[in-house]
């Protein structure tokens, strides 16, 4: 430590970089520590009732961009610590007869570049999490808007009732059916790979997403089956992973 000597010795010494002040900070930590907290909570509605309209994309796109900004925020905040780190380093070296003011100074800024570098990484987690949930949330909508109108053009009927055209008609809604399921296969699967990365977190994706990789494995509909296949032949490895995981091996698909 500086002795009251050293320090009466250089009363013009000045740090070469602005800092941020500790009010400043502190302002800013806990408005991202809300923004995290309210991330936290899946929203009630989040998996089945896809009708709640569309402004539920509109507004976790909006978080989204805000959690954007904020990493960015952080990010140029973390490295301008860490230059006046680097900086003060230098200067340590230069002028031995401050190295120990320095060294002190540099420690301290070192320890807040470290600290804003991981609230920067603990947004960006939850900025990857809002996206991936918006994806999932868009392909069940779409899974949902097919089925209905498949429902609603069968009406009950059966097949011997259509003609040749309504059946090419019914044909190409089976077809975009299809395309929905892989979507939803695709899109679990790639979170699933997520998930086994440590890129989200672990606790909050096994809570919310158990129920729906179970029913993606177990579903005995053809077209579920025919894109979920056996896990050993599967091209969802990551699904059926978490899903072996989290429900031991799979005996109900053959």
């Amino acid at each position: 430590m500086p002795t009251a000597a050293s320090q009466t010795t250089h009363p013009s010494k000045q740090s070469p970089v602005a800092t941020v002040s500790q009010k400043d900070f502190l302002e800013l930590k806990t408005r991202v520590d809300g923004l995290q907290t309210r991330l936290s909570q899946p929203p009630p509605t989040w998996y089945h009732k896809l009708q709640a309209g569309d402004w539920t994309s509109a507004a976790e796109a909006f978080v989204a961009f805000l959690s954007m900004i904020v990493a960015i925020i952080f990010s140029f905040l973390a490295g301008r610590h860490s230059s006046r780190a680097n900086v003060l380093a230098e200067q340590a070296n230069t002028h031995a007869s401050h190295a120990n003011d320095y060294a002190i100074d540099a420690n301290q800024a070192a320890v807040r570049a470290n600290a804003l570098t991981e609230e920067m990484l603990r947004i960006t987690i939850g900025q990857s999490e809002i996206s991936l949930r918006a994806a999932i949330q868009q392909v069940l909508r779409d899974v949902t808007e097919v089925c209905k109108e498949i429902e609603e053009y069968v009406a009950g009927r059966p097949p011997s009732a259509f003609n040749a055209t309504q059946k090419r008609e019914l044909e190409a809604k089976q077809a975009r059916l299809k395309t929905a399921v892989e979507a939803e296969f695709t899109v679990y699967d790639f979170a699933c790979r997520q998930y086994f990365d440590r890129k989200l977190d672990q606790p909050a994706f096994k809570q919310d997403c158990c129920q729906e990789i179970k029913r993606l494995c177990e579903e005995k509909n053809e077209i579920y089956r025919d894109l979920a296949q056996h896990p050993t032949i599967s091209r969802f490895k990551s699904l059926w992973q978490a899903y072996n995981q989290f429900y031991g091996p799979d005996t109900s698909v053959g």
